[in-house]
């Protein structure tokens, strides 16, 4: 699905040091284009019988009481007010370095170990059918126990199915753990990278059947368009990797061995999305010659015509001169 309120822009990097130049590490200040609404946090706790779920309209009032034989799933939606961010840091006891990051939405995704607890930053996609482009939102996850913590800039974002599965029971996914919570979140993310990988694809073979009918100046700008969304996704999607690794190179006691089959099948889906995009690149850098060699041949059509036109008025014009 597309991500509601996808109207602010980035800010660009001179906005992004003016915030923290000459601050110390780990202030705490929100980097980015705040959304137009109040913060609010959304709680499920679940095990293999049951699953309950519980919003808070004020986010000071997240405890951390939570009952140590479930498994707890908290998105924080709106990132905007450090003040927020910085209650469920103290709440859950998270290091000042990890709620600096999670504050700044513009900065490249990063995953890191903080003693018994994971964080990792992302981009989360969604493709928008409307404009013909995808869509994206900086998300940070938390696991930490028996719990996930998410925050995302705004409402609205691919894990749907997540919510349904803990809401009936479907799958597997309430009788295991955190871990396996925190990768399923993971999974989620990179199977939208795949979706408008194909659709990138799918848009680009169709611009070559009309390069190849007839080229036009307007293709061009498409191809580039293409070229600049495919480099994009590149970026936000290589980091994933080192995302997966350090999760499957972490302890025991935070990343269940059963989980590790898991995330060894998510590399190798990481690793294919990579795939997918450069394919993608390669067949655009392909296009943008064959628009230039159409385009040529084009001209090269209308200069033999002129010439022909040349050759059979020159010699009239030389007449009707004398």
């Amino acid at each position: 699905m597309a991500f509601p309120n996808d109207g602010f822009n980035a800010p660009t990097p001179q906005q992004r040091r003016s915030k923290k130049i000459g601050l110390p590490p780990g202030s705490l200040v929100y980097v980015g284009n705040a959304p137009d609404f109040e913060p609010y946090i959304e709680h499920y706790a679940f095990d293999a019988q049951q699953a309950v779920s519980h919003s808070y309209g004020t986010p000071t009032d997240l405890r951390d009481d939570h009952a140590p034989e479930h498994t707890h799933w908290i998105t924080i939606f709106g990132v905007h007010e450090p003040a927020v961010v910085e209650h469920v840091g103290q709440v859950f006891q998270l290091h000042h370095l990890l709620i600096e990051d999670i504050l700044n939405t513009t900065q490249r995704p990063t995953a890191e170990l903080y003693d018994d607890t994971l964080f990792a930053s992302m981009k989360m996609v969604a493709w928008d059918a409307h404009r013909n482009r995808f869509t994206e939102e900086h998300i940070s996850m938390v696991l930490k126990g028996n719990t996930v913590l998410l925050f995302q800039e705004r409402p609205g974002d691919v894990l749907d199915d997540i919510r349904q599965r803990i809401e009936t029971g479907k799958g597997v996914l309430r009788s295991r753990g955190a871990d396996y919570l925190f990768y399923r979140i993971l999974d989620a993310v990179v199977d939208q990278y795949y979706l408008i990988g194909e659709q990138l694809n799918d848009l680009i073979e169709k611009l070559e059947n009309d390069i190849l009918t007839k080229p036009r100046q307007a293709q061009m700008r498409q191809l580039l368009t293409y070229k600049k969304m495919l480099l994009n996704l590149r970026t936000i999607a290589a980091p994933l990797r080192d995302h997966v690794v350090l999760t499957e190179r972490l302890d025991r006691s935070i990343v269940k061995k059963e989980t590790l089959p898991y995330l060894r099948d998510l590399n190798a889906h990481v690793r294919e999305v990579l795939e997918i995009i450069d394919v993608a690149r390669e067949a655009v850098n392909g296009l943008i010659d064959l628009y230039l060699s159409a385009s040529n041949q084009q001209l090269n059509q209308v200069i033999r015509l002129l010439t022909v036109v040349s050759t059979i008025f020159i010699p009239l014009t030389f007449i009707v001169g004398v």
